[in-house]
């Protein structure tokens, strides 16, 4: 859908169910949204879990949390616990108790749980609800379970029999997430796709779905921040450390690019923990950077930023982010999106081999950097925030003239 102007400014309930702000990708995207959508003079009241895990708000969006109550965690990673449904259902509860006085003109639900309090909210007031897909929770579950470990306590043939029990929870996992990646979709008036590949997962009829790529924010001031240092040949992954990163790529292909170029080193901008494996591997740092724009200072010092992604769902912001601050990327075909050497990305295969050698290719080849950069500038340029806001706001516009 092409950009278009908004008929008249929206008073928007857009929906989280996560704890914001916070450094990650989902809500990266939901922020610049909303200070996008607040500079085209629409109304954003953004309802959130009742804690953030670190990170500025966006001064456009009224923020309405949840409740904290006690022996429940608000503040929480993307990892699957028992705090998530309570947190949840205090989420619709304020939501329910909130949205009817602030009598939106369309609420916008993120992700499943964000999408789900906003149908229910939607229905209620019978209100417009668009429902925004950001990655698929089948894959993220399977992860997430796939990397889990059972106890150690003694059993007999206690290797197979965990191996047993993880193969079960794994595929279980991944079931339930594809009912949700279908279902919830559906119970929207109109769903926005960051990607074709979520699209397709939720097998999505084309009549009331728009696919739209994230926009790329244009790099801050960051002279007065730490940056890595110029005598080394940095390669940094930035973000989490969670398991639908395959990280597993970068263990295996990193030594080899060691081998081949002892000056280089690898630097994990996190806020995470581990994994050890990664974390403690020769030439690898990691680096808890102190606040965002610490993170963008450390990552637009780097020769090259790696995303060994290999799953489908979603656009890996850092990498977006690195693109800003015009960084050549190295990144696997499924995290790309598409995107090439005239966008600032380096594809390759999903393979160890594939993601060593375009470092070390990117690394060798000053000529191939300076040109790559180049690209990313230029395609911030093009892809800027204001643009998907008034798309968003497009789409908006459409769902209330449907049900008006």
């Amino acid at each position: 859908m092409a950009a278009r102007n908004s008929q008249a400014p929206h008073r928007v309930a857009m929906v989280l169910a996560s704890p914001f702000p916070a450094p990650r990708g989902t809500q990266a995207w939901v922020s610049e949204l909303c200070r996008a959508l607040g500079k085209l003079r629409h109304e954003v009241h953004l309802f959130c879990y009742g804690e953030g895990l670190g990170g500025s708000l966006p001064p456009e969006a009224v923020i309405h949390r949840a409740p904290v109550v006690p022996f429940v965690r608000a503040d929480l990673d993307s990892r699957p616990r028992l705090a998530r449904p309570f947190n949840d259902a205090l989420l619709l509860s304020t939501l329910m108790r909130t949205v009817r006085a602030l009598e939106p003109t369309v609420i916008h639900g993120h992700n499943h749980e964000g999408g789900i309090a906003a149908a229910i909210a939607g229905r209620v007031l019978q209100v417009p609800v668009v429902h925004q897909i950001h990655g698929s929770l089948a894959e993220e579950l399977a992860a997430w379970t796939g990397a889990a470990r059972f106890s150690n306590r003694p059993m007999r043939r206690a290797s197979r029999t965990r191996a047993i029990l993880n193969r079960g929870l794994t595929k279980g996992a991944g079931g339930f997430g594809s009912v949700l990646d279908h279902l919830v979709p559906r119970l929207a008036d109109w769903v926005l796709t960051l990607d074709q590949d979520a699209l397709e997962t939720a097998s999505l009829e084309k009549g009331r779905v728009t696919v739209l790529p994230p926009g790329v924010s244009r790099p801050p001031y960051l002279s007065s921040f730490p940056k890595l240092p110029e005598d080394v040949d940095w390669v940094v992954y930035p973000g989490n450390l969670d398991p639908y990163q395959s990280l597993h790529l970068l263990v295996a292909a990193w030594p080899r690019v060691l081998r081949e170029l002892p000056r280089a080193r690898l630097a994990l901008v996190t806020h995470d923990d581990g994994p050890k494996e990664l974390a403690t591997m020769p030439g690898v740092c990691l680096i808890r950077a102190k606040s965002h724009m610490e993170a963008l200072s450390l990552l637009g010092s780097a020769r090259a930023v790696v995303i060994p992604r290999t799953g489908g769902g979603g656009y890996p912001i850092k990498m977006l982010n690195a693109l800003g601050l015009g960084v050549p990327v190295v990144a696997c075909e499924p995290a790309a999106k598409g995107l090439g050497k005239e966008s600032g990305v380096l594809a390759v295969a999903s393979s160890a081999d594939a993601l060593s050698s375009g470092i070390l290719r990117l690394l060798r080849d000053r000529e191939l950097q300076r040109s790559l950069s180049t690209a990313a500038r230029a395609f911030c340029e093009a892809n800027p925030w204001r643009a998907v806001a008034e798309v968003v706001a497009g789409v908006y516009d459409l769902v209330c003239h449907r049900l008006a």
